[in-house]
């Protein structure tokens, strides 16, 4: 994601107000009239490979905004869940950039003006290539 360098704090803001383990864009389990939603990755496998995902992004130097690795679902306290998990500082050399993170992982890029935002989009694209 690119936002503008002025609206990032915002966005972090927005996405940390989120209650715990709540997750915009999965699913919302049946007879919730509040529409929690929740993320549950494809097993351990996968969350494993999440977690990895977080643990290079730290190393490489993204700030972590908001960490949802320690989230447990209540009604399924041994699945493998994570809440919200927000970087920031995010540049196009670092691997939560340039790969898919299958799971509720929101990498933030930002860049003063959107022909700055296209320039940093095709620098991750051409680093794929």
């Amino acid at each position: 994601m690119y936002i503008g360098d002025r609206k990032c704090e915002v966005c972090v803001e927005v996405v940390a107000g989120t209650p715990p383990g709540a997750y915009r864009g999965t699913y919302a389990r049946r007879g919730e009239s509040n529409y929690t939603h929740r993320k549950q990755t494809g097993g351990s496998g996968q969350y494993a490979k999440i977690l990895g995902y977080i643990e290079k992004g730290i190393a490489e130097g993204a700030t972590l905004a908001l960490d949802g690795r320690g989230y447990k679902d209540p009604m399924n306290p041994n699945g493998y869940f994570l809440g919200p998990t927000v970087f920031t500082n995010v540049t196009p050399d670092m691997v939560i950039a340039r790969e898919g993170i299958f799971g509720p992982v929101l990498c933030v890029m930002s860049a003063a003006t959107f022909d700055e935002a296209i320039a940093r989009h095709a620098q991750v694209a051409d680093l794929v290539a």
